[in-house]
């Protein structure tokens, strides 16, 4: 959804946002506004610096957030939720989705990367399903993508960008 109006109808959150590549070309591409949450300080640091061609910020705020805990957002502010990198190995495991669905307004718009292998191991397809059949989430679509472009010793590591909407 595009920006103009405000509320959760249009504001997105980038989830694990780091340094802010994929929040802030989401503002390049008039989704706004965005906010980002991280665990890391230092990252949130770095998002801090984006701007816009016009020199605004491309975030509107940015959060120091545990997503294995409650986070300092209140529920159903969001229309847009992306995640890129967050749900690997080490990192969330799908319990996770629990605390963003909770701060997605209805019709939220969720685009979560999951890592395939992780996908698996922490099963995803399961928590998916029975928010499905609870009535949370609309069905899921699974878009099979590589995680990396080109010559790269991972070339082959592939990540499942799980979309759907919150009921």
């Amino acid at each position: 959804r595009h920006g103009g109006a405000s509320g959760a109808e249009t504001s997105v959150l980038d989830v694990g946002c780091g340094p802010g590549a994929v929040g802030t070309e989401l503002a390049f591409l008039g989704h706004q506004p965005i906010d980002g949450i991280d665990i890391s300080p230092e990252m949130l640091e770095v998002a801090a610096t984006k701007v816009l061609p016009d020199d605004s910020p491309a975030y509107r705020q940015l959060v120091e957030a545990d997503l294995t805990a409650t986070i300092d957002v209140p529920d159903r502010s969001y229309g847009g939720i992306v995640s890129a990198g967050t749900f690997t190995f080490g990192h969330l495991g799908p319990e996770s989705l629990t605390e963003l669905l909770r701060v997605g307004a209805p019709g939220c718009r969720y685009a979560v990367g999951v890592n395939a292998i992780h996908y698996r191991e922490q099963v995803f397809d399961e928590w998916l399903e029975n928010a499905c059949a609870d009535g949370a989430i609309t069905k899921p679509v699974l878009v099979d993508v590589a995680v990396y472009e080109g010559d790269h010793e991972h070339a082959q590591d592939r990540a499942l960008v799980v979309v759907f909407e919150r009921i």
